[in-house]
């Protein structure tokens, strides 16, 4: 359904006072990742089963893991429903029915726990379970920068991350604003094949914990860079408003002020804050050598 945010524009200028330019989704395209990547690697199954652990014990978990990925694809996959989406053509739904089927192991889990939590305990399980998979997605794409005295590192590394969604608008609609100096980004999509998958399934919170990620990936690999969003599709709004700019000094220790989005579900702030800790240690080593990394990072 068509909204006001459809058509975005900007009528003020970049904070560093030159202007902007004007990117299509369309037009965005990684050279390096030909197509979207699973959503499960090979260590994520491990990870997966060891945070199921805390949810439900040691034996429980093993079982749900094991008719997950066995005698569930038989009898409890679900089934397609474009119905479900308001596509344009064959090659869109195409997309979207990829997007479900690298999925499919979130949903079946998801089908077997509800029979016995009910939908809304079996969502925030998984959702519990989800951020580790996450985090070790993340460190397959993103990798460490030196100083940022521009958005470059980050939108080169992004655009790594979304491979193929966004080519002829299929997996992403929207409009990308760039600095002409590289020092600031507005990002604002009114469409996302992930987030619309994903919450039509019922992964509804699932969803919201996956898209948190965006402000652990800013906070971890990119210390030098800001990055505000106040609407997320992935928490059920109409857009997502992503906006990073170039650190200044003014902005340290004002991060956590930008994650507008984290306040439209449950316990989002506190769910940012644990997991931006545990990533800085899996991701870096150490809490310390991820210190030591940021203070590089930063521009004096």
């Amino acid at each position: 359904m068509k909204n006001d945010q459809d058509q975005f524009s900007i009528t003020e200028r970049p904070l560093s006072g030159c202007q902007w330019m004007l990117k299509e989704f369309a037009e965005i395209r990684s050279p390096r990742v030909k197509k979207t990547q699973s959503f499960l690697i090979p260590e994520v199954l491990g990870l997966l089963y060891k945070s199921l652990r805390k949810e439900l014990g040691k034996s429980r978990a093993f079982r749900l893991v094991l008719r997950t990925s066995t005698m569930g694809y038989v009898f409890n996959r679900p089934l397609w429903h474009p119905e479900y989406f308001k596509l344009t053509d064959k090659k869109q739904e195409m997309f979207y029915k990829n997007i479900f089927k690298k999925a499919m192991l979130y949903f079946i889990m998801f089908n077997l726990l509800k029979k016995e939590h009910g939908d809304e305990k079996a969502d925030k399980i998984i959702a519990n379970i989800i951020n580790p998979a996450t985090i070790a997605y993340m460190k397959r794409v993103y990798r460490p920068v030196g100083k940022c005295t521009t958005i470059e590192p980050w939108w080169e590394q992004s655009v790594d991350y979304i491979a193929d969604l966004p080519e002829d608008n299929q997996g992403l609609e929207g409009t990308v604003y760039m600095a002409e100096d590289l020092s600031e980004l507005k990002w604002h999509n009114i469409r996302c094949a992930t987030a619309e998958v994903f919450r039509a399934y019922g992964l509804k919170l699932t969803m919201s914990h996956m898209c948190m990620t965006d402000h652990i990936t800013y906070h971890t690999f990119f210390p030098g860079l800001m990055f505000k969003r106040t609407s997320c599709i992935g928490v059920g709004d109409a857009f997502c408003d992503h906006h990073a700019w170039v650190k200044t000094p003014d902005d340290m220790g004002k991060e956590e002020v930008q994650y507008g989005d984290c306040d439209h579900f449950e316990g989002g702030r506190e769910y940012v804050r644990y997991w931006e800790e545990y990533a800085k240690g899996y991701l870096f080593g150490s809490k310390e050598k991820w210190q030591r990394y940021a203070e590089k990072s930063m521009i004096s």
